[in-house]
């Protein structure tokens, strides 16, 4: 963030809200999804709102997650587009292939208000047929349900590493494209 505000990025506030401890698959994805949305629109934006000097409007708002996590902030942004209008995931895991907390919320479609997305994932992806688990799959799923939806989805597949290091690198990209500077 020290490279890239003021310099590719606009000048922003970042709150970092970390992985819930023993809830993390119910919250990131799973049942409780809807009330891990509901506590980060209802609770912390509006402290944010207090704290800080941050514009009010849902486009000021962004919300960005990897795996599990990029799972919850796309449904952030398709149910609360008056809070979230833009959302960002890496490597989407969908640990419900029909994923359909995911699915109602597009196709409920914010109530008309419509967030922008932006998903990236690599090609050499976690990918594990006795697990059900593929991410590249993943992701271009989330990508296509969204554009079906009409929303508007910025999608990207890096041709670099899996994980970390991938992330890491495509976080500038999608801030970039979130907030430019």
């Amino acid at each position: 963030l020290d490279h890239l505000v003021g310099s590719t990025v606009a000048p922003l506030i970042v709150a970092f809200v970390e992985a819930p401890q023993g809830t993390q698959q119910a919250e990131h994805g799973g049942e409780k999804t809807p009330d891990y949305v509901r506590m980060l629109a209802d609770e912390v934006v509006p402290v944010l709102e207090g704290t800080y000097r941050i514009r009010a409007e849902s486009g000021s708002h962004g919300i960005i997650g990897i795996g599990g996590g990029a799972l919850t902030a796309a449904y952030a942004a398709a149910e609360r587009p008056d809070v979230f209008g833009k959302a960002g995931g890496f490597s989407f895991y969908l640990s419900n292939p029909e994923a359909p907390l995911l699915a109602e919320a597009i196709s409920a479609g914010g109530d008309g208000k419509k967030a922008s997305f932006w998903i990236t994932w690599n090609r050499y992806e976690l990918k594990r047929a006795e697990w059900n688990v593929d991410l590249g799959r993943d992701s271009r799923r989330v990508a296509e349900m969204l554009e079906s939806a009409g929303f508007t989805v910025v999608r990207k597949e890096a041709l670099d590493s899996a994980g970390w290091g991938g992330w890491r690198v495509r976080t500038g990209e999608i801030l970039e494209q979130m907030f430019p500077r």
